[in-house]
């Protein structure tokens, strides 16, 4: 036994000559920071340890709690069933799994070339309108060792010629095929993003021809939720209702339950936003371990491929796009995926290039083979927090499930319209916190570069779905005809906050700015201004500026032309009168700049 242990094999909780920190000694540590922060009123010695966590406690679109240390209290309709583990042997990590959607067939051949020979163990293939054509796919996949490298097909359109031709292919390759190739058919998922009533009625093929073949028939694919807006709650609960849609599709065909579970694998996506990540990944092999229990089959541990999201990848400053996947492969590591694709980073500005998918596939052999994210089986489990958070989301999860239920399964929530309904309530509270960037972008809606040239891609199929940054992105490609007029109050280090923040609200909505600089004085302020530039302007500055020199600063520069006058921060009632708007924290920031911009044209409008 090592000396770091007890006589119960456990790791102690005291270490010698170390005082043991008590539960309210945390709490009045955090409440400290607090104070320092401002988030907790000075005079308050002792504050209740509710008030403290709520300082510290955020909430998923949801609403669904991140704890800062978690207390098992939530009901888990899987409660009694343990996360089942990525593996006994975890040491060899995830499979890395490279994304080919590429409609030049040559272009497509080289990256699955490249991805498989740079350590991808597998591969997805788009294959249809936003990938390779059907009668491409023996030539794309010609480098691919089929008994050594999974391969995945991904139709969106659910055509049959996608599997017609990999059948072919598999036919004439004579092995057999790795564990984990599958036709990957998902019609649920293609009605779902195309809009339209689904099709179940080739089930029953697609799983007859995989079985005869050695693969995979289904892959339910979360993603589809996902990238419309769906919250994690609602990508499981849809994906569980879409499993036992399937189950009971081939069990009418006349099959079995646990052959029927071996036809399906799931995908699901990960977000940087890593604690709910790894939680969804964990929750859902829970729940799905529950559907199997009450479906009498055979407990096997749910298949899950994890794909780093694709509505949060921004096209501008998408060099943070590594950073964003990078933290979501981790959070799809630790929650216990099979195998994870990290998107390429610049996978939102069109056909990744060579660099991109390197960096993508890295990401993953940096995380297993540097920091061993894989060396341990469950990383987070045990972790109160982590618990806690997987507990309400397999809570929350169930009940969208028994909702989608209700209705009378996935195909019939799919054609009244009731689960696209709740998915877009919780989008449309997602674009709003995107929007008042409470939910910020770094580099869209936080830190722009009103300078960037985007790089330059081959075109790829649009995506339709729900784009994080779409609203931002939209106004920063057309760009306002004219900048606003920064009229900074005092020295920098008196107006710099307001003026930083304003620049950034502005150049986040495709606005410019051209600033008057530091100024003593109104003089030196219309000293700075030029009419013929532009005709808009924003006062920043301090509260105490805004109350000594605002009144009369705003005059003077409505005499020196300025038609429409902004406010960094909230006006007090003396400069509501006198300000035409304001730019101020929890403002909707798109919504802000168009009416900026509407100012801008009217000004350019009345002179010319």
């Amino acid at each position: 036994m090592s000396d770091r242990t007890s006589s119960s094999g456990q790791l102690p909780l005291e270490t010698a000559g170390v005082a043991t920190g008590t539960y309210q000694q945390w709490v009045d540590g955090v409440a400290g920071v607090l104070r320092k922060a401002g988030r907790l009123p000075i005079g308050d010695d002792a504050p209740a340890a509710g008030e403290v966590l709520a300082g510290i406690t955020r909430h998923t679109i949801e609403g669904l709690t991140v704890p800062p240390l978690g207390i098992r209290e939530v009901g888990n309709p899987a409660a009694g069933i343990p996360v089942a583990r990525r593996s006994t042997d975890t040491t060899e990590g995830w499979d890395i799994r490279g994304w080919i959607a590429d409609p030049d067939p040559v272009a497509a051949r080289a990256a699955v070339q490249a991805d498989l020979e740079g350590g991808a163990n597998s591969i997805v293939l788009t294959v249809g309108a936003a990938g390779t054509a059907p009668t491409d796919v023996a030539a794309v996949l010609e480098p691919v060792l089929l008994d050594i490298a999974p391969v995945v097909l991904d139709s969106p359109d659910n055509d049959p010629a996608a599997r017609a031709a990999f059948t072919t292919f598999l036919a004439n390759s004579g092995v057999t095929p790795a564990t984990g190739t599958s036709f990957g058919a998902d019609p649920l998922a293609a009605a779902l993003r195309a809009g339209s009533s689904a099709d179940l009625s080739r089930i029953p093929e697609i799983a007859s021809s995989a079985t005869d073949h050695g693969i995979g028939a289904l892959v339910v694919d979360g993603t589809a939720a996902h990238d419309l807006g769906a919250g994690d709650a609602q990508e499981i609960g849809w994906t569980l209702a879409v499993g036992v849609t399937y189950l009971r599709a081939l069990a009418d065909a006349g099959s079995g339950i646990d052959p029927a579970v071996a036809l399906l694998d799931f995908r699901y996506s990960v977000t940087d936003d890593q604690f709910p990540a790894i939680a969804k990944l964990r929750a859902a092999r829970q729940l799905w371990a529950r559907v199997l229990e009450l479906s009498g089959a055979s407990a096997v541990p749910q298949r899950q491929h994890a794909v780093t999201s694709r509505p949060m990848m921004s096209r501008y400053d998408a060099w943070v796009n590594m950073l964003r996947g990078t933290v979501a492969a981790f959070a799809a590591g630790a929650g216990g995926a099979q195998a994870v694709t990290v998107l390429p980073f610049d996978s939102a500005l069109g056909v990744p290039d060579a660099f991109g998918r390197r960096i993508a596939r890295n990401v993953s052999h940096l995380l297993i083979g540097e920091s061993h994210v894989a060396a341990v089986a469950d990383p987070a489990g045990g972790a109160p927090a982590v618990e806690q958070l997987t507990d309400e989301l397999a809570a929350a999860a169930w009940a969208e499930f028994g909702r989608i239920e209700t209705s009378g399964g996935a195909v019939e929530a799919l054609a009244d319209g009731s689960f696209l309904e709740r998915v877009t309530a919780v989008r449309d509270d997602l674009r709003s916190r995107l929007a008042t960037r409470k939910a910020p972008l770094t580099g869209v809606s936080e830190f722009p570069n009103p300078t960037e040239q985007l790089p330059q891609r081959r075109p790829a199929a649009e995506f339709t779905g729900f784009s994080w940054p779409a609203d931002f992105e939209a106004l920063r490609d057309a760009p306002a005809s004219a900048p606003v007029f920064l009229a900074t109050l005092g020295p920098v280090a008196a107006h710099s906050t307001r003026a930083g923040f304003a620049s950034n609200a502005l150049a986040a909505g495709g606005i410019a700015k051209v600033a008057a600089g530091p100024t003593a004085d109104v003089e030196d302020v219309l000293a700075a201004y030029d009419s013929s530039v532009t005709e808009v302007v924003c006062l920043t500055g301090t509260d105490v500026d805004y109350a000594a020199r605002g009144p009369e600063t705003i005059v003077a520069l409505r005499a020196a032309g300025a038609r429409t006058i902004l406010l960094a921060g909230r006006p007090s009632a003396e400069l509501t009168v006198l300000v035409d708007d304001h730019i101020a924290i929890g403002a909707d920031i798109p919504a802000l700049c168009v009416r900026i911009r509407g100012y801008l044209n009217n000004a350019a409008g009345e002179t010319s």
